[in-house]
């Protein structure tokens, strides 16, 4: 009998000891459920979270890494579950921490705002052979080309590539809303469907590393010539609310295509596109 109370007297102290570190606030852990959105601008990011599941904390700080560099800056403190950065056109890395007395626990999730770097690929135009339709992946960003003659790239294609007339020798190419293909006086080649994406595009920028302008008539249009010498840089806007940057590096109506990189935001209706050199 001896053993068995001395069993159940030390099972009463440890759940008084349990009571006691949870009173005073030592059980802590990170935040939880940290996201990224944008801010009404679309150029301030939204940086949310969930409080720890151990405990409630005596504040949050928030860190950022800027594009080019490797150490996490304070930028926030607070004791509310969100803040807005405005990192002043400048993408990066952020983490929330969980502030117990004197003791930080940084989430382990690191999230970013640098768009996904999509390297050089050849895009045909409409006319020519090969694929002419472009897309980028909304779950990690990856630019691929597709066919424009195939009823399974609407889900895929963000633009094509075309010289709006018959045949691929004719300049200026164009960068086209998926959506338009059907009519393309280029010829009956797309096939007619309404889930052909609906994108809008700028006319070329003088800067790629600068956050895209909104979304206005004036600023997007349904496609737009690739004028002047190369390389020509084209923000993209899709009609799911993401933003893309496309340059331009080659323009060839010999061979009937162009070649070109990317850039893809998977922060979506966020309009920053500052990335490293490619």
């Amino acid at each position: 009998m001896k053993s068995l109370r001395f069993l159940v007297l030390s099972g009463i102290a440890a759940a008084g000891l349990l009571v006691f570190v949870q009173s005073c606030g030592t059980l802590a852990g990170p935040p939880a459920s940290v996201q990224l959105g944008p801010d009404t601008s679309g150029t301030g990011v939204m940086v949310v979270w969930t409080p720890p599941a151990e405990n409630t904390p005596d504040k949050y700080r928030v860190y950022f890494a800027p594009l080019t560099e490797t150490t996490f800056q304070l930028i926030a403190e607070t004791t509310a579950t969100s803040i807005i950065h405005d990192p002043h056109d400048t993408t990066g890395t952020y983490v929330v921490a969980a502030v117990f007395g004197d003791r930080e626990y940084r989430s382990e999730k690191k999230l970013t705002t640098i768009p996904v770097f999509g390297d050089t690929v050849a895009v045909a135009e409409l006319d020519a052979s090969g694929n002419s339709g472009y897309g980028w992946n909304r779950v990690g960003g990856a630019g691929r080309t597709c066919s424009m003659l195939s009823l399974s790239s609407t889900s895929v294609a963000d633009f094509y590539i075309t010289d709006h007339k018959p045949g691929s020798g004719s300049l200026p190419y164009a960068i086209a809303s998926p959506n338009k293909g059907p009519s393309d006086p280029a010829g009956p080649l797309v096939p007619p469907s309404d889930d052909w994406r609906i994108n809008w595009f700028t006319d070329p920028l003088s800067s790629e590393h600068r956050a895209l302008p909104p979304v206005t008539e004036t600023n997007y249009f349904d496609y737009t010539e690739l004028t002047g010498p190369v390389p020509v840089v084209i923000g993209c806007a899709t009609e799911d609310n993401y933003f893309g940057l496309v340059k331009i590096t080659k323009v060839d109506a010999g061979v009937g295509e162009v070649r070109l990189v990317s850039w893809f935001q998977l922060v979506p209706g966020l309009r920053l596109m500052m990335h490293r050199a490619d």
